[in-house]
């Protein structure tokens, strides 16, 4: 009894560490199958009884990690923004900060390397997700959050700028940010919409603006 007992223990020990990475891996399962969706139908056209039927698990395995569509669309998002914010939080750490094309660089280069999988085309899901956020309600809701914090981060970054002299030290470090952010989703629009470009490419335009504004100083 003693030795079953210590067995019995041992094995609800180590179940907590297996369920969880099973909870995880589950969790990521029903994302990837709401970015199938989403790709497909948009963010209002998609419900939760489309990714029931997309992951193949039942309606309680699904609501018992995300309890409404509102929560599944915040990690869609969640999920799309992520790279951003590390590769600008990366742009602004320690030293000397990178110019602002090569933060575009990278920034670029971060969403192609994961923009076509085998759920679908990435921009596809955060076009429409600036698209949907544009009208308002629920959508605006979840994204206005998430956009500021990625705004914040480039505002910090913007006057790291201003310091190391690429941008003008009576600017705007808040508005430098916006017009700034605002290259991310027009390059996941043009490409889209008109074909593929290179990162480097995209930047290179950007180098070419700052490098006038340089040059007649």
């Amino acid at each position: 009894m003693i030795i079953r007992y210590a067995a019995r223990a041992g094995y609800a020990s180590v179940m907590p560490r297996i369920t969880d990475a099973r909870r995880a891996a589950r969790r990521i399962h029903i994302l990837r199958a709401a970015i199938r969706c989403v790709t497909r139908s948009g963010f209002q056209g998609m419900t939760m009884g489309d990714v029931i039927a997309e992951s193949g698990l039942s309606a309680g395995a699904v609501y018992g990690y995300f309890g409404s569509k509102n929560e599944l669309l915040a990690a869609v998002a969640d999920h799309n923004f992520a790279g951003l914010v590390g590769i600008v939080a990366r742009a602004a750490g320690e030293g000397d900060p990178p110019a602002p094309a090569d933060v575009l660089e990278a920034m670029i280069a971060g969403l192609l390397e994961v923009a076509v999988t085998e759920d679908g085309d990435l921009t596809i899901v955060a076009v429409q997700i600036w698209g949907q956020a544009v009208l308002g309600g629920d959508i605006q809701d979840l994204m206005s959050p998430r956009i500021h914090l990625v705004l914040d981060q480039l505002t910090g970054l913007a006057r790291r700028w201003q310091q190391a002299g690429f941008v003008a030290p009576d600017a705007d470090p808040e508005s430098v940010a916006r017009v700034f952010l605002a290259l991310v989703p027009g390059f996941m629009l043009q490409r889209l919409v008109i074909g593929e470009q290179s990162a480097a490419d995209f930047s290179a335009g950007l180098r070419a603006l700052t490098a006038a504004r340089a040059a007649s100083q």
